[in-house]
């Protein structure tokens, strides 16, 4: 009588395939579950904020609860934002109590002390940051947010009042994420008025080709609602340049006014309580997160003795 074949506990193959669709399935599954979760909680985060803001604006009557409309200020690096923004501050023309929320890229804040002919405690600075890095679409709360908080606090406490907000961002920054931040808030007293970008123009003429403009030059124009065309005194006699040049900015933004400055000196008129923004130019729901230009960091260098920029400026 011959032995039976040993038992085998080996699993047929077409069973192995099911147990990792079943895995994969099962990942997917459970990966969206907690993507949903997280966006039920934010929105509700958001609902509950506005829900009380709404309440709050049912029963205000004073100056205080009013609302407070808002001029993004945005450009790349060099462009003129802060000479604008001092200009905007120290100007007759506008009669608003102005609070400056300026961003700082580096460690060391440098455009605050720029800042002429406005008290410091009406200017708050987000330092060591990108705003729009610390805005992000996905994030359950965010620094801008927080510091939008901290500023509807202090009018209320009537520590600091003011009614009109000028966010100057810093010159890498996306304006997308930080758009998107104010319109979350949609009860909110704060009212996006405009978004203004300044460009320089005498540098971007002396670009090799328009390809390599600097993402984040890219996006400021598209949110633009007024777009300066600044350093004009620097571009004499290249009409024929600035013409195509003022030509491509409109094929990026066909909505933008475009306008041409020199030591970014603006009218006030164009400048605040413009009423131009218009959410519903951009589709916010696809902005994720802010890009920026690879290998773009900041570094602090301390001296302690007087340092002479030109032959800082030799090694640099």
């Amino acid at each position: 009588m011959s032995p039976k074949p040993p038992l085998t506990s080996t699993t047929p193959q077409w069973q192995l395939y099911l147990y990792a669709v079943i895995f994969l399935v099962l990942s997917v599954v459970l990966s969206n579950v907690i993507a949903w979760f997280k966006q039920f909680r934010q929105e509700a985060r958001i609902a509950q904020k506005t829900t009380t803001l709404t309440q709050d604006a049912a029963v205000a009557t004073s100056p205080t609860k009013a609302v407070i409309p808002v001029t993004i200020l945005t450009g790349f690096l060099g462009s003129g934002k802060t000479t604008l923004l001092n200009s905007i501050l120290s100007s007759p023309d506008h009669g608003f109590k102005i609070m400056v929320l300026e961003n700082e890229l580096g460690a060391v804040s440098i455009d605050h002390d720029l800042i002429a002919n406005h008290p410091r405690e009406g200017v708050v600075v987000m330092q060591n940051g990108c705003m729009c890095c610390s805005a992000p679409a996905t994030a359950t709360t965010n620094e801008l947010e927080r510091i939008l908080d901290q500023l509807l606090e202090m009018q209320a406490a009537a520590t600091d009042s003011f009614d009109y907000l000028i966010v100057e961002t810093t010159g890498v920054a996306d304006p997308g994420p930080i758009l998107k931040t104010f319109l979350e808030l949609r009860a909110s007293r704060f009212r996006l008025d405009g978004v203004v970008a300044l460009v320089d123009t005498s540098s971007l003429l002396k670009m090799d080709s328009q390809q390599h403009w600097p993402v984040e030059m890219h996006s400021q124009l598209v949110y633009a609602d007024l777009i300066a065309l600044n350093k004009m005194d620097l571009v004499d006699g290249k009409d024929i340049e600035v013409d195509k040049l003022k030509a491509h900015i409109r094929t990026i933004n066909p909505d933008a006014t475009v306008v041409e400055c020199r030591h970014s000196r603006l009218p006030i008129a164009d400048l605040l309580h413009i009423r131009t923004f218009d959410a519903s130019r951009f589709d916010f729901d696809a902005v994720v997160e802010s890009k920026h230009t690879k290998d773009l960091d900041t570094v602090v260098l301390s001296a302690i003795t007087p340092l002479d920029l030109g032959a800082f400026g030799h090694w640099y």
